[in-house]
Parts: structure tokens; sequence; C-alpha cells
């Protein structure tokens, strides 16, 4: 009603003023109108609100009929569900500016609810349609699962029936069928086949592989024993690197779990390999006097010969350190003189590695009475020594290229062995001889041990013979402590941020450690952990194996926990086995004699025979024990005193890493592949069997 009022008060003035006129159409009905089109076009207000309103006044002239209709009707297909414009409507009926009147507004409402109405019908069919096809979906992947695992397994039941028929060339396309099907069909990737599958066939596959005449040898990895060069690169990854009795390194990446080979060397000297600060050099010298620099990729990135190399010296053992920049490298070289070869002398020679090729930065040094090496804070390099003149046994600290006297440690050092020099960030301490020393007051501290300081520098690492390793603070109290090893620590190593630390011991292991967690980081490498971990119990349902000494006399019996008969070995051999031992999976039997390995899989066939021994040299008062690590990849030869052999404590000797269903099938191509490409009597389905597989 005020509107009206208002409207009505409007229009007389607009009539008064002769803007407006009034009249009445052939039905009666009155109305108004402007007195002149021209007053309609000059009239700028007016066109602004006619822009305005023209979108809605034409959807309004629309929508008025649309509505009349469905109130006559009553039906829905008369609503306006289905019309674009329904969303406009919907905001001009929730705004505050709404034009629609009360026959227009319940249309809207009708047709925004039976919007919603179909729009969760058609969603309800829809998601129907597609679990209807995501189902069949489903079924039909595992269909083709089914059917493929079928096929699998009646390849490996086929090349088992052709193993015991002694057809080996059979046996060899129906074994690789199977297990290049388990790693290269992707349904298989999708959908995994259950672990029992994969074990039986890798074991056929192996079994082909090692009873085969051709390729009948030991093709596993001899895992070299850890030697005492390990490091943290920049990226916190766990390094080693490993010498072996021909002279070569390998350089592990325990944390990823790869290795590359550092060829070129004659007889590799341990105490000759060097790793930098950040890891990401590596420094090597072999017998014949060459140093090599290399990076992490196994690349060798030059070579230089030191002057003090000449093999008539005799016994020839250099020491390297790098600088704390890696741009320097002092290399320590001992040799003896006189006729006898009685006297010792060390030489120090410091190269510079920062231009294209390494420069020695002044003439060699040699020191009789040389105590060890360091670079301090700013990457100088200090010497640590007796008095050359043989008149008292204090140290003394130089710089070696100015020799300038930096301090002088009063105490009798003549029998200590060399030790690295480590300084503090702040040049204030140093570690020598694995104890605390202090420059200002030239002391060193016989009471405080120390092997490293924290990256503050105002804390210290310390060792204990027990495998323990805890930080000090500088005064040598004890913060905290953790068990690092189970025997002697041989060597530590820090990542650059200090966070990291990795420690290696005599119980031949590895371990890494988040020193701000204090937790213990599981590395890859099987070796790099806890002994305890690696080489437990056999599974539950194959736990019992033992000797049977009757007419078979050194066969060997596996019997499950119930005292059931599982297989026995076809071995008749006449002196019995010194160890044996069954893998978790109790698909390989592994048995040690006096200089041999044997293998059985778990039918009791013989597969393989290899050389236990290589050089070593065996101690007989030792008890030898074999066994298996808890993932059935790696074989290890233990050696045990009398009495840990009781207790199960034995020392790790000789390990062997199992080949991996990748490198059986390598194999195993590697031996058909010539028959594949030019035997024209090959099925096509199989001729093309080993085309993806590396020689």
């Amino acid at each position: 009603p005020e509107k009206k009022d208002l409207v009505e008060e409007v229009i007389e003035r607009f009539t008064n003023a002769r803007l407006l006129v009034n009249g009445v159409d052939a039905d009666g009905n009155p109305y108004v109108e402007p007195a002149h089109d021209a007053l309609v076009r000059g009239w700028q207000k007016l066109l602004e609100w006619k822009q305005d309103d023209e979108e809605n006044l034409l959807l309004q002239r629309r929508l008025t009929p649309a509505a009349v209709e469905w109130n006559s009707q009553q039906q829905a297909k008369f609503l306006w569900h289905a019309n674009p414009r329904l969303d406009l409507l919907k905001k001009v009926l929730n705004s505050e500016n709404n034009w629609l009147n009360q026959v227009e507004a319940e249309f809207v409402r009708r047709s925004i609810a039976r919007k919603s109405f179909n729009t969760r019908r058609n969603w309800g069919v829809a998601i129907a349609v597609m679990l209807g096809l995501g189902t069949g979906l489903v079924f039909s992947l595992i269909g083709q699962r089914d059917a493929l695992i079928g096929q699998i397994k009646a390849d490996r039941q086929a090349a088992e029936a052709n193993l015991e028929l002694s057809q080996e060339l059979e046996a060899s396309l129906a074994s690789l069928r199977a297990a290049k099907s388990i790693k290269t069909e992707w349904i298989l990737q999708l959908l995994k086949p259950n672990y029992e599958l994969v074990n039986k066939v890798t074991v056929t596959l192996r079994t082909m592989v090692y009873k085969t005449r051709e390729i009948n040898q030991w093709n596993g990895k001899i895992v070299p024993k850890i030697g005492n060069n390990i490091s943290l690169n920049s990226k916190g990854e766990l390094m080693l690197a490993e010498t072996n009795k021909n002279g070569n390194i390998t350089l592990h990446n325990l944390s990823q779990n790869n290795y590359v080979q550092l060829e070129e060397h004659k007889g590799v000297i341990d105490s000759g390999i060097a790793f930098s600060r950040d890891g990401s050099l590596i420094a090597t010298a072999d017998q014949a006097g060459k140093i090599r620099l290399w990076n992490l990729e196994g690349n060798k990135i030059t070579e230089f010969f030191t002057e003090f190399s000449d093999k008539k010296l005799g016994r020839y053992s250099p020491t390297l350190v790098f600088s704390k920049d890696g741009k320097q490298l002092a290399i320590v070289e001992l040799y003896f003189t006189g006729s006898l070869g009685f006297r010792m002398i060390d030489t120090i020679s410091l190269w510079d590695l920062s231009g294209d090729k390494p420069r020695r930065k002044q003439p060699s040094q040699n020191f009789e009475s040389y105590k060890g090496i360091g670079f301090d804070a700013n990457n100088q390099l200090v010497v640590a020594h007796t008095d050359l003149g043989g008149r008292s046994s204090d140290l003394h600290l130089s710089e070696f290229l100015s020799g300038k006297k930096l301090a002088v440690f009063k105490r009798n050092f003549e029998g200590f062995e060399s030790t690295n020099l480590i300084f503090s960030s702040n040049g204030k301490q140093l570690i020598m001889f694995d104890r605390l020393a202090a420059l200002d007051n030239q002391y060193w501290h016989e009471n405080i041990p120390a092997i490293n300081f924290t990256p503050s520098g105002n804390q210290i690492f310390y060792k204990k013979d027990s495998g323990i390793i805890g930080i000090a603070n500088l005064d040598g109290r004890s913060l905290f402590e953790f068990k690092a090893q189970q025997g002697r620590i041989t060597q530590i190593a820090f990542s650059l941020n200090g966070e990291l630390l990795a420690s290696a011991g005599t119980d031949d292991t590895i371990h890494l450690w988040n020193l701000i967690e204090k937790q213990l980081i599981k590395v890859p490498d099987q070796r790099a952990i806890q002994k305890s971990n690696i080489f437990g119990t056999v599974s539950n349902s194959i736990n019992s194996v033992f000797k049977k000494e009757d007419h078979l006399f050194g066969s060997l019996y596996v019997r499950n926990s119930s005292g059931k008969l599982l297989f026995k070995t076809d071995s008749k051999k006449q002196n019995p086995y010194d160890a044996y031992s069954l893998s978790s999976d109790g698909t390989l039997l592994a048995a040690l004699d006096s200089d041999s390995v044997h293998l059985w899989d778990s039918s009791g066939r013989h597969l393989l025979k290899f050389k236990a021994y290589e050089n070593e040299s065996i101690d007989n008062n030792k008890i030898m024990e074999l066994k298996f690590s808890d993932d059935s990849s790696l074989l290890v030869i233990e050696q045990c005193d009398s009495i840990d052999y009781s207790i199960g404590d034995c020392t790790p000797f000789k390990y062997f890493q199992l080949e991996t269903l990748d490198e059986l099938i390598l194999r195993g191509c590697n031996w058909v592949r010539d028959y594949l490409e030019n035997n024209p009597n090959v099925e096509e389905s199989d001729r093309h069997l080993c085309d993806n597989v590396n020689k």
C-alpha cells in the first residue's frame, strides 16, 4: 500500500507537469505513458534505469505467462527446472530487490526444488552406472590376473617337469616365461601376486640356472667385509669405500643401496683412502705411489705421482687428509731407510686441488718424529711432531707452509701412535690422540676423551671401547650416551650440519644415527643393521636342520617343528659338514665343508657348489658357522670361539650375496639369447622373451 501511494503520487506530479498522459485502452483498462517519445530519449536518468533493468524486464515478460500457465495447470512439465535463467531468478528471489509477484515467486521456488530433485536422481543413476561399470571392470581385471597367474603356474610346473627330464633348454624357456610375466605384466604390478607364487618361480628359475651345465657356476656377489672408510656426503647419505684383494675399490652408497667400482688400481692400501669433508670427493693411493681423485659417480677426476713412491724404498704406507674446504690434500708417506730397513721417515706433501690439475704447494718435508696432521679452522695444514733434534719428547704444533710454531704440549708423547688433529671452529681447542687439548694454555687433557667437536664447538663427542658414543661439555661432563656398536668402534663420520653420525665397528656393522632425535636410521644395506637383526631364526613352519648319521652319512634332513620330514639332501658325503643353515623362506639349504659351500633347493636337489675361501687365512682353532640373513639375500660364514659359539656370539668372516630374480632372469636370458634370435623353429611368442633384458 505504501508503494502504491508513492507510485500514484509520482504519476500525479508527472501528469501535472505534462510529462505523462493518462488514457484507457480498448478493454477499458487505464494506462500512463510519456507525453512524447522525445522525453524518453532525452531523459538520461530514465535511460540508465531502463538499461539497468532491461534484462529483468525481458525476463519478467517471459516469466509472467509461464508462471500463470503453471499456476493454472499445476503440472511439473510447466516448471523452469531446465531453463538456464533459473539461476538468475534464484538470485532475484533471494535478493532485497525482489520484483517477483506472489505467483512468480512460487513458480521459481517449485522450479528450483524440481531441479534439485532431478540433479540428485541423475547423480544416483550415474553413480549406480559407474559402480556397475567399476565392479565389472574390477571383476574383469581380477579375471585377467587369475588367468595370468594360472599361466605362470603352468609355465613353472612345465619348467620343473623339464628339469626332472634334464631338458634344460625347455626348462629355461618355461621358467623365464614365468619370471618375466611376474616382473613385466602391468596387471601384476597393479594387483600383486602372492609371495608364495613369486617365491616358487624364483626357486624354479634359480634351480634352472644352477642346474644347467653351461651356466652352473657361482655368480652371486662376494660381499667384502666392511673396511674403515665411511663418510656422509652433502645429502646426508652414508658412503662406504671397500677394498678387495685385487686392489680395486667399491664405493657403496648405503642409503641408496647402490655402488660403483673404482678401477685401475694396483694394490690399494687401506690407509690410502680418504673422503673430503662434504663427501663429494674421494682420494686413493695405490702401492705404485699413484694418487687418484674420484667423484661419487666413480669417475676419475685426475691422477698424479708423488716423488716418494719409489718401490725400492720397500714398505709404503700413505695417509691422505683433505682440508675442510676440499681444496687441498695433505699426503703423509711412510717409508724405511737403511740397509736393514730399520729407520722410519714420514714425508709430508701438500697439494693444491683448486686448479686444472693438482699442484704441490712447496717442497715436501721429512719428519722422523711425526705424530699427526690436520687442517685448522682457516684451512692451514698443521703438523704435530716431537723435538726434531731428539732433545725432548714434548709435542710441537707447527704450520706446515710457514713453519710458525703454534703450541708446545709438555708431556712425553714419544710412544704415541700418529693421530689426526681436529680443530674446533673457533680455533681455541683441538682433539689429538682421542683426547681434548686447549691451545690457549697448551694443555692436553688426558682425562677428557674426545673424537670430534659438535658444529658449535662448545661440546665434544667421545667413545668407549664397549661401543658407546656420548656427548659431553668441554669440561668432560657427559650429557648423554647411546650404544652405537656391539663391539669396539673403529671409525666415526659426521654430516656437514652435525645432525647425522655414522659409526663402524669390529662387529662388521655400520650404523647411521640422527643426533637431533637420538634415533637409529635404518640403512638399506643388510650389513648396516645390527647383527642381531640380520641373522635370526628360521620360520616357524621349517625350523629344524640336523645331520642324520646312518647309511646316508653326511646327508642333511629338514624337519618341521612337529618332527615331520620335509626333505633330505641327495648327497652321499663321506664326511660330515662343518656347518649348515636353512633360509627363512625354506627354499634353500646351505652347508659348509672344509673348503666349499653347497646349496640345495627345497626338494633336496643339489644346486651348486662353490669355493668358500679364496686365499683367506683360516684359524683352525675357530668354529665356523653358516647363516642366512632374514630375507635370504645374504649367506654369511662366521668365525666363533668355542665360548662364543655356545652363546651364538660370532664374528662375520665372509659374506655371499645371493642373486635376485632380476639377476637370475639376466643369466637365463644370456644363455638362451642366441637360440631365441637365430633358431627358425622358436615360437614367435618366445622369440622376444629377452628383448628388454640387458646383456
